[in-house]
């Protein structure tokens, strides 16, 4: 429990820390580039305000599952708090990071999410960027969080690397 989001039973922050750090000592030893995609639901303190925080949870677990089935099994995703979400992709490099970015967002966005009768459809805005040699966790993650920024300001729904 201490490493599982209890709400999307997926990896949580203390679990992702543990992986990204044997990840980029393995990256080291093998010379394979190690990739981070980042993120959020557009719009989800709308969906939160106009059906309430129990629907918010049913679209949180909605994308988890989505998401969770159409990754790698190499390839691991955590809930990093509130409605973003962190994947770890080992062996991949930014290119092949922004192939499998698509994916989700497409899966996401063709979603039909039922809540209590009602209809719920969401996208999702993701930044990615490759971890470089050395790098600490930090700044890795603070690099594809402005990534996320940046795919939000050019219109959502959408995916942008880290420069």
């Amino acid at each position: 429990m201490a490493t599982t989001d209890k709400l999307t039973q997926l990896l949580n922050r203390h679990a992702f820390e543990i992986l990204f750090n044997q990840a980029a000592k393995e990256a080291e030893r093998v010379h394979q580039p190690v990739t981070a995609i980042l993120f959020d639901i557009d719009r989800f303190k709308k969906i939160n305000d106009r059906y309430g925080h129990p629907a918010g949870d049913a679209v949180l677990v909605s994308v988890s599952a989505t998401v969770s089935e159409g990754i790698r099994t190499s390839d691991c995703i955590c809930r990093w708090g509130g409605d973003e979400f962190l994947l770890l992709l080992k062996d991949c490099s930014l290119k092949q990071g922004e192939r499998l970015a698509e994916k989700p967002r497409q899966s996401i966005a063709e979603t039909i999410i039922y809540y209590e009768g009602k209809v719920i459809r969401v996208e999702i805005s993701l930044g990615i960027a490759q971890w470089r040699k050395g790098e600490k966790q930090e700044d890795l993650l603070h690099r594809t969080d402005q990534a996320l920024y940046l795919a939000k300001e050019k219109g959502r729904n959408r995916f942008e690397p880290a420069a």
